[in-house]
């Protein structure tokens, strides 16, 4: 017929309708969609022409309903206005006589088909429902728009969620050779093995994505205004519970001959022997020799067995005297939290944040454990988890050697401790002794006449963990003193000394400069404290400090805190070149005015120091060596409470 003539002649179309019609090979194709949308009494033909050629349905496995769709804009506008018109009655109607129609081969025709009858229409239809309307049914939607806005076929099948997993997919789509991820997935799903994720998993994933985004963006700006703000201190202080107050299982071996101590610290490497360690590390070698007890070393911490092994080899080179102290080291291991301790040896803490593991080891060997208390450590934390764990510390049983007498008063003033502890608690206390100094009045003042400069010597130490000692206020404060004139009569020298690796200098008013020193070995300390004139050094912690007072036993007049328990008549007691200041910068930069006009008097700078209080070194631990002495006889005296080489966890 002449083109056009057909649709003029319903009875010629049918016919040659169900000629093109491939009906057994229809039914085995749509099996899903005939049994899901087909009349009863209806033929697959008349269903076919009323329904599923509208729907993208093929007539026989050569046509593609959707490709002629696509290729012909006129078939398409007119597809949309006319509801009974499908692509393929074009094709008998007037198509199959123009060459052009067809653009596609029978090969083309069945890609496209196994795409669609891939294809969930009405997740299609539910998800992409107002973008769709516009076309004559949501599978050409999906085919003209897949590539360009990764339309997914599926609830089973993220087309962009395959792209984003298999980034090389993206270069092959834009070769032209595949009409989407998906197309590349049902070709290549039986040789290749990818990563496919679900169109609600991808939009779920994509959304942690945005807000981890909005997340970073926000943690950005917060750190940008307040440095430190999102730290998550609180798995911090979790980690720090779990690791320290947590079971050990204690192995108990065979007694030693002469009994000992099974100390604990959190650190044994030479850079912060100073200060508290000396003064511990010192004791127990006067303990050793006292009573001939043994030491063994157990440091907890949760560092690598690595750098604990390096940090060992250090501390055998660098303080051989400390290292020789012990007999035998072991390292608590995180995960195994293993400890081995002779059945007649004591267990004694450094710090409070070990005591918790100090008194589970003690309960083993039917013991109280030995505390050699520091400082109140619950100041070193504001109000937090650490700050409760450490006061509970305080609170376990134990037998207290407090490093001064003045701690003692605090503890038994101002905490519970001594009540909890009640009428047998047993304790002791030792001193520091300060080096007297080392010239006669002579040499003294003839130093300090021919000075042609003065020096102020600052105890600062930046770091974190010496907030205590206040470095900021004191250099805030100095500043203010220098630029009100108050060492302007002559030439000053600025230093601070004690920092563990900062050494940059900081301005103080353009041409004075606070010069940064790191601490030193103790003779060279005290050789370098007989060039100062003004001392500065602050504590606020209630250990009464040393530094300090060795500045002023030096003949330093020296800038330092009042307490209510170290008032300015305790202070003078102790030594009168101390000048007591409160903790404001107003206070401090009056005592830095009042230490450099009394600085002027060398002669009695001199006397104060000779006339300070002084202590006999051996007087300093007599007690504390009395106490701990009688302990360890008792221990090596009583009976193992658990049999040899049991192990248990407390």
């Amino acid at each position: 017929m002449a083109r056009g003539e057909m649709a003029k002649n319903p009875r010629e179309f049918i016919k040659s309708l169900e000629l093109s019609f491939d009906e057994e090979w229809y039914e085995k194709t749509y099996t899903h969609s005939i049994m899901q949308e087909k009349k009863k009494h209806e033929s697959l033909l008349d269903f076919y022409v009323r329904r599923g050629a509208r729907i993208g349905h093929d007539p026989n496995d050569e046509f593609s309903e959707i490709l002629y769709r696509a290729a012909n804009e006129d078939v398409k506008k007119k597809l949309m206005t006319d509801s009974a018109e499908f692509a393929f009655k074009h094709f008998i109607e007037y198509g199959i006589g123009e060459s052009n129609r067809i653009s596609f081969t029978a090969e083309d025709a069945r890609r496209i088909r196994t795409i669609y009858l891939a294809l969930d229409r009405e997740f299609i239809k539910n998800t992409y429902g107002d973008k769709s309307q516009s076309y004559i049914d949501v599978s050409d939607y999906y085919f003209d728009r897949a590539r360009q806005d990764a339309i997914s076929p599926s609830a089973d099948f993220s087309e962009a969620g395959y792209l984003d997993h298999n980034k090389d997919v993206s270069d092959v789509l834009k070769n032209g050779d595949l009409y989407s991820a998906f197309d590349h997935f049902l070709r290549t799903r039986g040789r290749e093995m990818r990563s496919v994720i679900t169109h609600n998993a991808y939009l779920a994933e994509l959304q942690d994505r945005r807000e981890a985004e909005a997340a970073r963006a926000s943690h950005i700006a917060l750190e940008a205004s307040l440095p430190g703000i999102t730290h998550l201190t609180g798995l911090d202080m979790l980690n720090a519970l779990e690791f320290f107050d947590s079971s050990v299982d204690a192995v108990i071996s065979p007694s030693t001959e002469s009994g000992g101590i099974l100390v604990l610290v959190p650190h044994f490497l030479p850079e912060i022997l100073f200060g508290g360690y000396m003064a511990f590390y010192d004791f127990l070698a006067k303990l050793r020799e006292r009573t001939g007890a043994e030491l063994h070393l157990l440091v907890v911490n949760q560092g690598d067995s690595g750098v604990y092994t390096n940090n060992l080899l250090r501390m055998r080179l660098k303080a051989p005297n400390i290292f020789g102290l012990f007999s035998r080291f072991q390292k608590l291991d995180p995960a195994k939290r293993r400890v081995e301790v002779p059945e007649n040896f004591l267990v004694m803490s450094y710090c409070a944040e070990l005591h918790p593991i100090a008194s589970r080891i003690s309960r083993r060997l039917g013991r109280e454990p030995v505390f050699f208390i520091q400082e109140e450590e619950s100041d070193f934390h504001s109000n937090n988890d650490l700050r409760s764990f450490t006061e509970r510390s305080f609170l376990l049983p134990h037998i207290a050697v407090y490093n001064s007498a003045k701690l003692v008063e605090y503890f038994r003033v101002k905490t519970s401790v001594f009540e909890v502890a009640g009428d047998e608690y047993r304790y002791a206390s030792i001193e520091n002794p300060i080096s007297p100094l080392p010239v006669n009045r002579e040499n003294f003042l003839k130093k300090q006449r021919n000075k042609t400069t003065r020096r102020l010597i600052m105890y600062g130490r930046p770091e974190g963990h010496a907030a205590r000692n206040h470095f900021a206020t004191l250099v805030f404060a100095l500043r203010q003193a220098t630029r009100r004139g108050i060492f302007l009569d002559e030439d000053w020298e600025f230093y601070s000394i004690g920092s563990l690796a900062f050494k940059e200098a900081i301005d103080l008013n353009g041409s004075s400069k606070l010069r940064m020193l790191p601490k030193m070995p103790k003779a060279d300390y005290e050789d370098f404290l007989l060039s100062g004139d003004v001392g500065v050094s602050v504590i606020t912690t209630p250990h009464p400090g040393i530094v300090h007072f060795q500045m002023a036993a030096y003949g330093l007049t020296t800038v330092t805190n009042r307490t209510d328990l170290r008032d300015d008549l305790w202070l003078s007691d102790q030594n009168r070149n101390l000048v007591p200041v409160d903790m404001t910068v107003e206070s401090i930069v009056s005592g830095f005015q009042k230490a450099v006009a009394e600085a002027e008097d060398f002669e009695k700078r001199y006397d104060n120091a000779f006339e300070a209080r002084r202590l006999d070194p051996a007087s300093c631990v007599a007690e504390a060596l009395f106490l701990m002495a009688e302990v360890i006889e008792e221990a090596r005296n009583s009976e193992a409470p658990i049999a040899r080489n049991r192990t248990h966890s407390q």
